[in-house]
């Protein structure tokens, strides 16, 4: 009987031993005290080491395992591109009533047209045109070059006066109700609406795109600590959570170790008969 009994309880010490030292590794999460005096073992290891661990896995994480170039592949492929593409043209336009001082985009774009000298240049097309129609004809000679300027000068005129007063505010209303329209449609369909070349857009946006990825891949990561981001995220965990990421992951080893202190405590003791 000696044979199977002492044997089995060698088992399970070893077992039982195992069991603690995994369950230490973690346990106590915090330090115990008697008479004002750390109890050893206490923290566990990790607990105890959990800064050291956390800087080491960072920078394991960060030499190792955090490539820039593929990194740079995977965000320069075809399929990122087009999903960054098509975040871009799924964009909704939303347009505020006013931007500044009250003011529409109708009233800068009205003021700015305003401030052009237009009569001058409808003048000159005007001249050009009525010089260019009648030109050869009988009505010429009677009317002259110096009356065909005067009348397209004095048109150019009307008009000018026209988008300084109430055209101004004929512009801004039009170009009001233009962006009123657009507010709230996607960008590419408003690039569909004013016939927009859509494919080439997208292509100038995914060239675009992959060249500010290459030219600033090195100061992206120059300001991105990896090894800092992994450290921080480790010691922000709570223990009993980090306690178990690392039970679920090692869950099959940590139990062939306990089951090893069985076997090993059953070989002792059956020896040691």
């Amino acid at each position: 009987m000696d044979y199977i009994i002492q044997p089995l309880i060698c088992a399970f010490i070893g077992c039982f031993t195992n069991y603690i030292a995994i369950k230490m590794l973690f346990r106590p999460y915090n330090p115990k005290k008697i008479f004002g005096k750390n109890i050893p073992f206490t923290p566990g290891i990790i607990p105890k080491r959990r800064d050291d661990i956390a800087k080491s896995i960072g920078n394991i994480v960060s030499r190792d395992l955090i490539d820039r170039n593929e990194i740079l592949a995977h965000l320069s492929s075809d399929n990122i591109v087009d999903n960054i593409v098509d975040f871009i043209m799924n964009i909704e336009a939303h347009i505020p009533d006013k931007i500044q001082n009250d003011k529409s985009f109708g009233d800068f774009i009205a003021e700015f047209i305003s401030s052009f000298d237009i009569k001058e240049a409808v003048s000159y097309e005007l001249y050009n045109y009525i010089n260019q129609k009648i030109s050869g004809n009988i009505a010429f000679k009677f009317i002259g070059d110096k009356m065909i300027y005067g009348i397209a000068e004095t048109i150019g005129e009307m008009i000018q006066n026209y988008i300084s007063g109430d055209g101004k505010n004929f512009i801004s209303r039009t170009i009001d109700n233009e962006i009123y329209k657009l507010s709230g449609m996607k960008i590419e369909e408003i690039l569909f609406k004013y016939e927009f070349d859509v494919l080439e857009i997208r292509q100038f946006l995914g060239e675009k795109y992959k060249n500010l990825l290459y030219e600033n891949i090195d100061i992206i990561f120059e300001n991105i600590d990896i090894s800092n981001i992994v450290e921080k995220k480790i010691m922000s965990m709570d223990m009993r959570e980090l306690e178990r990421l690392i039970l679920a992951v090692m869950k099959k080893e940590l139990n062939a170790v306990v089951y090893l202190g069985a076997g090993i405590g059953f070989i002792i003791g059956f020896f040691n008969l």
